[in-house]
């Protein structure tokens, strides 16, 4: 089935920040924001600031706008037992 431009589908709309550079996301993003009306930026731990970047680039040089912003804790296991990660949700649309 064809993806039908304005159509959002969520999993399509997800940048999952990790350690690339910033170019990168922000490319994807431009090019997701062209097929759809909205993105969801996602992190966790340490990469929290870097999904704000993004969120700010895409605000302040490309006119895109905010939407819902959520925050939480995840509790994961680890090699060491189990550990409490910070996790955000950032929307972007058009």
């Amino acid at each position: 089935m064809a993806k039908e431009k304005g159509k959002d589908n969520s999993k399509d709309n997800i940048i999952a920040i990790g350690k690339k550079d910033m170019h990168k996301y922000v490319t994807s993003a431009l090019i997701q924001l062209q097929n759809s009306n909205n993105i969801m930026i996602v992190a966790r731990g340490r990469q929290i600031a870097r999904a704000v970047s993004l969120s700010q680039i895409l605000k302040n040089k490309f006119n895109f706008k905010i939407g819902k912003v959520e925050i939480g804790t995840e509790e994961i296991e680890t090699e060491s037992g189990k550990a409490n990660v910070s996790n955000i949700s950032i929307e972007v649309f058009r």
